[in-house]
Formats: C-alpha cells, structure tokens, sequence
C-alpha cells in the first residue's frame, strides 16, 4: 500500500510544488514536501492507529500487536477483543491517518495548496466501506456479531 501511495504522490505533488514554488516563492517548498512526505508516512499512522487502539482496549495479557507486510502493503495482527473494542480498534486507525492530516494545516504553506493535501488524507475513509477489512469489523460490530 505504501509504495501505491507514494506513486499516487509524486506526480501531482511534484506538480503542486511547482505551482506553489512559481506563485508563492521558494519558501514553500519545504513544508510541501514535509506534507507530502507525511501523507506518504500515512498508511503507516493509520496501522499504528489500530495498534495504539488495542493496545488501550484489550487487557495486559492481550495488549499484544504484531505488524506484518512489506513495503507494498501492511497490517497488523492481533488478539480479537470482543465485538465494540474490535469496532473501536477498526475505525481508530483511518481516523488516525485522517486526523494526522491535520498538522498539515499549522505548516508555513498558503491554505490553497494546503486544503487539498488535506483532503487526500481523507481517503482513509475508504477502509471503513463495507468491502473493506476495516468497515467489515465496523459492520459486525455495529450488527453484534459475536464473532467479530
């Protein structure tokens, strides 16, 4: 997933650095790539979101997490903590990736080339649609599954 990100950046951030070197000076260039390089880190943030999430709901026997992949995708591993703390842990992780869009925002970049660095965080969102592992958790939990 991380390297399908990076892919997804480099064109139209490389574009939306030059936009904001030729309209805005050279000074922006930097925080640009700090924003882009943090949506980049994002997937990252999102599966450390679940970890931080489990590791606060389950019980000191099983606040135990294993992260697994590679570069181009990851996950993490670990014990099931009955239905709601499952839905909790689920939704942490997206809401962490999108929320850490956010320190975007306190960077020196002018806000119309910092709006839709922003917004791409959001894509995060994704995860939690019924098809997805995430909004699949989501899903029982909210249905009561006990087997979630």
């Amino acid at each position: 997933m991380t390297l399908v990100v990076l892919g997804v950046v480099v064109v139209p951030g490389a574009a939306i650095c030059t936009v904001g070197v030729v309209a805005f000076g050279p000074a922006v260039l930097g925080p640009m790539v700090v924003a882009l390089s943090l949506f980049v880190l994002s997937s990252f943030i999102h599966e450390l979101g679940h970890a931080v999430a489990h590791v606060l709901f389950a019980d000191p026997a099983r606040a135990i997490v294993v992260g697994r992949g590679a570069w181009a995708s990851g996950s993490v591993v670990r014990w099931s903590l009955g239905t709601n703390a499952d839905g909790a842990v689920a939704i942490a992780g997206p809401f962490a990736a999108m929320a850490s869009g956010l320190l975007i925002l306190v960077l020196p970049i002018p806000f119309i080339l910092a709006y839709p660095v922003v917004a791409l965080f959001s894509v995060h969102l994704l995860s939690l649609t019924r098809h997805a592992a995430d909004g699949s958790q989501v899903r029982r939990a909210i249905e009561g599954d006990p087997d979630a």
